[in-house]
Parts: C-alpha cells; structure tokens; sequence
C-alpha cells in the first residue's frame, strides 16, 4: 500500500506469521500477499517516496556537522 513507508520504496513488508500481518493490515491497511502473488508482483518503486527520501538525505536532516 502506498502508504506505507518501505525503506526500498517497493511498500512491501514481510511478517514473521499470518496473523502478525492480518493484524497490521486491519490497523494501517494494506493487502496481504500470497507467494504466488508476491513472486509475480510488479515490484514498482514509490517514486514519490523515493523524492522524499533523497530530498532528506540532500538536505542532511539527521546529521549533525559535526559527525563524521
């Protein structure tokens, strides 16, 4: 689900069971994903994630000056 902020920007999230992902889906949306259908997903970027996060890392947030 789009969403939901995936740190490869793909939005998808794998779970230990079944019923840790029915029941994050049932408080943040989402859908849940069979092997086949996660084996033949289009696995597209969110490109307006992916903006966002080059847009933080550009800008430094995070980091102090002083860090190395």
């Amino acid at each position: 689900d789009k969403p939901i902020k995936t740190p490869m920007a793909y939005n998808v999230i794998a779970f230990s069971t079944e019923k840790v992902a029915q029941k994050f889906i049932s408080e943040n949306n989402g859908k849940l994903l069979t092997f086949d259908e996660l084996h033949n997903h289009s696995w597209e970027r969110n490109e307006e994630m992916m903006k966002e996060m080059k847009e933080m890392m550009n800008s430094g947030m995070g980091h102090s000056k002083d860090s190395h």
